[in-house]
């Protein structure tokens, strides 16, 4: 939801409106972060806000952190294979991975 709301602020029809719902958006992503900071998909939504959010937000403190841990963590994730693909190819697109890494991470994926 909280992805989603910040999402939500990109079409708002003024600035403050933006910021309302980009700060509503941030605390919930944060709040679901506090209680579940082991939970990989809220992890990867966040490293998502945070890579698009416009650098005057100051919301990219977590970047590193969240895709050190969502590649560390992807391989044993209880995910479905393509819910991992997908991950894995979305963070290459953002330039967030190596296509390099990328190739190691499908490459885990895929051992028996």
């Amino acid at each position: 939801k909280g992805a989603l709301t910040i999402i939500k602020a990109k079409f708002a029809p003024s600035p403050l409106k933006k910021f309302v719902f980009f700060k509503e958006g941030k605390s919930m992503i944060e709040q679901a972060v506090s209680l579940s900071p082991k939970n990989i998909e809220i992890r990867y939504l966040r490293v998502l806000m945070q890579e698009k959010s416009p650098i005057f937000l100051n919301y990219k403190e977590n970047i590193k952190e969240d895709i050190s841990f969502v590649v560390n963590q992807i391989v044993e994730a209880e995910l479905t294979l393509k819910v991992k693909y997908k991950i894995i190819s979305n963070l290459v697109e953002a330039n967030l991975i190596s296509y390099e890494q990328k190739l190691h991470l499908f490459n885990r994926l895929n051992k028996p």
